[in-house]
């Protein structure tokens, strides 16, 4: 693994780790699948810097891992405690990281539409982390209902809640 790739996934952990938390604009929302048709939720969110669990951990139906929006893989590679992970970009500050891959079927710059394949779930386990401006967020508040107006999910994430 090149440097860029331990550099880059390091990079993002650390906005993970940091606060204040942002109130994010629909606007500049993607359209999100729902992660939980993606498998069974076996470890539900956590904000906890202790343990340092910042997603979920899914038992996902079949192997293949696919993207929930679509974006620009920004980094792809391997770095001890994570296994092979795929960073996706998806612009306006929302990135996803998908680890506890088995196989990388993408590169980094590579485009991506919603439900590409970024590889295969190592024992058909993965770890989700969705973020906003490099601070980790709970996917469940993060998956639109494709409604309108007030009926929208409001994201609002706050640095002092812990879970």
């Amino acid at each position: 693994m090149g440097v860029f790739c331990r550099t880059s996934l390091l990079a993002f952990l650390a906005l993970c780790m940091q606060g204040p938390l942002f109130s994010a604009d629909l606007a500049d929302q993607p359209i999100f699948e729902d992660y939980r048709r993606v498998g069974q939720v076996l470890q539900p969110y956590s904000r906890n810097a202790e343990s340092g669990t910042y997603g979920v951990t899914l038992r996902v139906n079949g192997q293949a891992v696919k993207t929930l929006a679509e974006g620009k893989v920004y980094s792809a590679g391997k770095l001890r405690g994570y296994g092979r992970y795929v960073i996706v970009d998806h612009g306006h500050g929302w990135h996803t990281l998908y680890s506890n891959l088995s196989r990388i079927d993408v590169q980094t710059g590579q485009q991506i539409h919603r439900g590409a394949s970024l590889g295969v779930a190592r024992h058909k386990r993965l770890f989700l982390v969705v973020s906003y401006r490099g601070n980790p967020i709970n996917p469940s508040d993060v998956m639109r209902k494709h409604l309108s107006g007030e009926q929208a999910l409001q994201i609002n994430v706050f640095a002092t809640k812990k879970t």
